[in-house]
């Protein structure tokens, strides 16, 4: 049988500079790299995730209308209130 050996970039900390793969063990490790067909490559986490809608708007409130209610009232930023 066959053996397939792969030099490491590096050593490893035991000792180790090449691995050695039966040709299907090494087809199984290099099939599981392959991403699924249609699989959409870019995940998105944190604010740019699709499940975040805390601060996406409603049917009722519009973004400047939540904008605005976020920031408190309008008199505090305007010049005469000083």
């Amino acid at each position: 049988m066959a053996l397939l050996r792969d030099g490491l970039k590096r050593p490893f900390s035991d000792g180790t500079t090449h691995v050695k793969f039966t040709p299907e063990d090494f087809m199984a490790r290099l099939a599981a790299l392959v991403p699924r067909p249609r699989a959409n490559l870019t995940r998105y986490h944190g604010v740019f995730a699709p499940a975040r809608t805390p601060w996406t708007p409603t049917k009722k409130t519009s973004l400047i209308q939540m904008l605005v209610d976020s920031c408190g009232p309008v008199n505090a930023l305007s010049p005469s209130a000083v």
